[in-house]
């Protein structure tokens, strides 16, 4: 297991947050703006050990730190971003055995010129990581270019065995028989798409003409192989996937996740990808499978802090023999 439990503090919408237990595989669940993709965020950061690319993208992608290049507000609880260690950003497992913390100037060091014009102006960092990075591969909501995926497939197609992706790929078209990507004949730039070979077919597809599902399953296991022995995160699973196929893409990414010793954490609004879900936990007695709900805190102590839960297999089959619904 790469991380059996997790602390948050200081991170974006987390003000403290603690999950004292996680699985293999990890369902995040919780109505809008508790923290889900903050919380694959977080993992992310875990990962890379807080390294200054990792917090770069983070940024980037949210858009923060937008004016200036050296602010790194965007990623502390409130936005205040301190030296003090009590305000540092944390996120480690609950034992602080593996993690790191950042912590940062309120002002700015400048160098000039002899012009006395401004030179760079940072942010002054201090961070303190506990061991190595480990690989971190992220699906987003929204599909990727294939020319993308087919820089992924070719250091797959060379360095591993890309039978899991086209076994994967066959969820919805069982008579795949190979995927290759080509030059787009259709654009003067480069520019390469997916193309589909299927049984007993003279000639082969596109990708796109088979549906979303299709590069969906396709992006996820691309990226499911570039994790080996690091961490799955994806965001919004249910996103191009029919509900009734989502219970065989959890079976197959369970028994990835298992051959490949990857962790997986991904989010969800959908109560049929929970559902999914939970059947294959209950039923894969080899990997652990963990439901987290993320809900803001009622009680006058710490009324609206995020806090988590975290539901075993035992309390998974309940969902799944009563037919209750899981809420944030």
């Amino acid at each position: 297991m790469l991380l059996d439990s997790l602390y948050i503090q200081n991170f974006r919408c987390f003000d403290k947050l603690q999950i004292d237990s996680l699985g293999q595989v990890n369902l995040i669940v919780g109505k809008n703006s508790v923290g889900k993709s903050t919380l694959l965020e977080a993992v992310y950061l875990f990962a890379k050990r807080g390294r200054r690319f990792a917090i770069d993208n983070l940024l980037k992608n949210r858009n923060d730190g937008f004016n200036e290049k050296s602010d790194l507000s965007g990623l502390f609880y409130n936005r205040y971003c301190t030296a003090l260690e009590e305000n540092a950003l944390v996120v480690a497992n609950k034992d602080f055995t593996q993690g790191f913390h950042l912590t940062c100037n309120s002002w700015r060091l400048s160098q000039f010129s002899k012009e006395g014009k401004i030179l760079e102006d940072t942010l002054q960092l201090s961070m303190f990581s506990y061991e190595q990075e480990h690989p971190c591969e992220l699906v987003i909501t929204d599909l990727y270019n294939e020319s993308y995926l087919a820089s992924l497939w070719d250091d797959i197609s060379v360095n591993l065995d890309d039978k899991i992706v086209k076994d994967a790929m066959q969820i919805i078209t069982p008579n795949i028989v190979n995927i290759v990507f080509v030059q787009n004949p259709k654009v003067e730039r480069f520019e390469r798409i997916a193309i589909v070979k299927i049984k007993e077919q003279a000639r082969g597809v596109s990708l796109k003409s088979l549906g979303e599902g299709s590069s969906r399953v396709l992006q996820m296991f691309l990226h499911a192989l570039k994790a080996q022995n690091g961490f799955l995160l994806i965001d919004e699973f249910e996103n191009g996937l029919h509900y009734s196929i989502q219970e065989e893409v959890w079976t197959k990414l369970f028994k990835v996740a298992q051959e490949l010793n990857i962790q997986i954490f991904a989010t969800t609004h959908s109560q049929d990808t929970i559902k999914s879900f939970c059947k294959v936990a209950i039923e894969n007695t080899e990997v652990e499978g963990k439901l987290l709900s993320l809900g803001r805190s009622a009680k006058a102590s710490n009324l609206g802090q995020i806090q988590a839960v975290s539901f075993d297999e035992e309390q998974l089959k309940l969902f799944v023999d009563s037919g209750l619904e899981v809420r944030g």
